[in-house]
């Protein structure tokens, strides 16, 4: 949809046409009315708009519906309203959270990917990061990193960097397992998830308990061989969690002995 369109669209007061079109049960209303939300809210003002005219409501009742197209696009309008700060605030008090952890556990793939982008957003607000913990959301999240599909890592990714911001949540993460699918991302092609998954380690690295878990999972020897193999804004947080770690004295003596040292010093060369 063409920005002008957009524009007029808005002007003749379309959104909220569209908006009460989500009250019809039918298919292919449903379909077409969340596709063009889904454009239209790719504009700031539509994202403070359609929350005017009560459309975030709306959306989230649209995730129910039985068809994992419309829950897929309804998500996806979601996840581009969740950019505006007020909207991450307004969809939690209208148990939208809830409902896009729910369909994290979704059969199809595309639901998974919009529900994951969605609660990414959310998560920068920081009570919905508690939230998502409380919700139970981090451990579909973590199943969710393991997944074919990029770009689903990449939003699940993404949720649980933001998320691991709260110290309550970077204890939670070790304990339902997510250090080690976090380390074998910073081993992907795709540098975002590499990025992501680096974030997100390094948040973890400043519980105590997830330095020792590191090492004995052989994350800082993994830490120190990326030091000469990847891209400077991974390169950056690797560094900042080696620092971290190295706190923790054994972890100092991992660092040494497997040649981190040598490796950190010519970091030091190559950022002249």
């Amino acid at each position: 949809m063409a920005d002008y369109n957009k524009s007029l669209l808005c002007q003749c007061g379309g959104l909220p046409a569209i908006v009460n079109m989500l009250h019809i049960d039918n298919e292919g209303i449903l379909e077409n009315a969340t596709i063009a939300l889904g454009y239209l809210t790719r504009d700031d003002q539509n994202k403070i708009a359609i929350r005017e005219c009560n459309g975030i409501e709306k959306l989230i009742a649209t995730l129910y519906y039985p068809n994992e197209s419309i829950q897929s696009k309804a998500a996806g309008a979601l996840w581009n309203c969740a950019s505006n700060a007020q909207n991450k605030v307004f969809i939690r008090q209208l148990g939208g959270i809830a409902t896009l952890i729910e369909l994290l556990q979704s059969a199809h793939e595309s639901v998974q990917e919009n529900a994951a982008g969605g609660l990414w957003n959310c998560a920068v607000d920081t009570e919905n990061k508690k939230l998502v913990r409380e919700l139970h959301g981090l451990q579909p999240l973590i199943h969710l990193l393991q997944s074919p599909n990029e770009s689903i890592v990449e939003n699940a990714s993404g949720t649980i960097w933001n998320c691991a911001a709260v110290a309550e949540n970077r204890v939670a993460l070790r304990k339902q397992g997510g250090l080690q699918p976090l380390l074998a991302l910073l081993w992907s092609k795709n540098t975002n998830i590499q990025e992501n998954g680096a974030g997100a380690i390094r948040n973890c690295s400043f519980n105590d308990q997830n330095k020792i878990a590191y090492r004995e999972l052989g994350g800082i020897e993994v830490f120190v061989d990326l030091l000469d193999k990847t891209t400077f804004p991974v390169l950056e947080k690797i560094i900042s969690t080696l620092l971290i770690c190295s706190i923790n004295a054994e972890n100092k003596d991992v660092i040494r002995s497997c040649g981190g040292f040598k490796k950190l010093l010519d970091c030091l060369d190559h950022s002249e």
